[in-house]
């Protein structure tokens, strides 16, 4: 079927309305779940990442980082510090320029 956006949008939030109590079950290795924290960190930090969407992805994060942070406190404190703009570093673990430097307003 071709849906037009808003008609996708309309729909979806209709079969997703009907199932309301379905979770769905994600496994990770914790490269992985490293890796999707470390994303989310970065995406809350979004200036307009304020929503209600922002805050569950944000409840998302630290449920990651509390599971992460049960390996070990070096593990904890570089979770921890993934929300913090001052501790990022590029691809070469060289520390990066932020373009942004106050912390997500979530926080």
């Amino acid at each position: 079927m071709e849906w037009t956006d808003q008609e996708l949008v309309i729909e979806a939030g209709r079969e997703m309305g009907s199932r309301n109590g379905v979770f769905l079950t994600l496994q990770l290795d914790t490269r992985r779940a490293l890796a999707l924290l470390g994303m989310l960190q970065l995406a809350l930090r979004h200036p307009q990442a304020t929503n209600q969407a922002a805050k569950s992805m944000e409840a998302l994060a630290k449920t990651i980082e509390a599971g992460l942070g049960r390996l070990g406190p070096a593990t904890a404190e570089l979770c921890a510090r993934g929300w913090k703009p001052e501790h990022d570093v590029d691809a070469q673990g060289e520390p990066a320029k932020s373009r942004r430097t106050e912390s997500s307003t979530l926080h």
